[in-house]
């Protein structure tokens, strides 16, 4: 994904709206090198970070109104922006809340970590979420791009999407709206912006889901003793260009395991995000 755009109408006026509608979080050439894990882009011209569903709402139409071009913004991972950077308003969600709603279900604010909504969902003995332990980002970009590894998606636990469409008005959709592909779905061209959603997970062995998440990181041990992480982007960008989904991590003559291509990224963004 590029973002390259620029917009260039009377910056002032625009300023002095956003200023007035959206309040003292809009900020103004902030860099978005700083919120990418490939730590490159030039300035947003127009920057807001969306806590609530009111602030969403507010932005989308604000954005409308001014006729400004938008760019919603989740985890800044699997993300490129030009060294131009971007004319319009960068509006990054950060809607957090994790909530069980019964048994089954989890309700989940779309800019929460998806490490932490599966760590949430392991420490309820709910499995299903075990393939994207170490994938990283936020909930609401892994259900857009319908991330996934190990034969599991995000896709196929959603039951409903809590979102606001192009006119700034918040509804709920099911599952089926978004026509979720293969990395893919409707919410990619659709304008919505996901706000929340609600999984629908198994009732699992606590141990067993355990077991699963750490037999998924465990070759990450191995690729950090052995590989610099400049090596491991050149592999990452390999796989990308050679689409290859999985790499197989082998130690002593002996294979400790596979890593999913979007697994290998996430633990290169977590690591970057650490400072490690």
């Amino acid at each position: 994904m590029k973002v390259t755009e620029r917009h260039a109408v009377s910056q002032e006026k625009i300023k002095q709206e956003l200023s007035a509608r959206l309040g003292p979080a809009v900020e103004f050439d902030r860099k978005m090198a700083e919120f990418t894990s490939f730590q490159t882009g030039g300035p947003a011209g127009y920057f807001y970070t969306a806590a609530g569903v009111d602030d969403v709402i507010r932005a989308v139409r604000v954005a409308s109104e001014l006729n400004l071009p938008r760019f919603i913004l989740g985890g800044g991972t699997n993300l490129l922006v030009s060294d131009k950077g971007y004319g319009g308003l960068v509006i990054r969600v950060d809607v957090r809340g994790l909530d069980l709603v019964d048994d089954l279900q989890i309700d989940c604010g779309a800019g929460e970590p998806l490490s932490a909504l599966v760590a949430y969902s392991a420490a309820k003995s709910l499995s299903g979420l075990e393939f994207a332990a170490g994938i990283w980002g936020t909930v609401g970009g892994a259900v857009c791009g319908n991330a996934g590894a190990y034969g599991g998606d995000m896709g196929s636990t959603i039951v409903r999407v809590t979102l606001v469409d192009p006119q700034g008005e918040l509804k709920e959709v099911a599952a089926d709206y978004c026509r979720f592909g293969y990395r893919d779905s409707h919410l990619k061209s659709s304008g919505d912006v996901i706000i929340e959603v609600r999984l629908k997970l198994k009732k699992g062995d606590p141990e067993k889901i355990r077991s699963r998440v750490e037999e998924i990181m465990t070759p990450f041990d191995e690729l950090i003793a052995v590989h610099p992480d400049d090596e491991l982007y050149a592999v990452m960008q390999q796989m990308t260009e050679e689409r290859v989904d999985q790499l197989p991590v082998v130690k002593d003559g002996q294979l400790m395991g596979m890593i999913a291509r979007d697994n290998l990224v996430g633990f290169l963004n977590a690591r970057a995000e650490l400072g490690a």
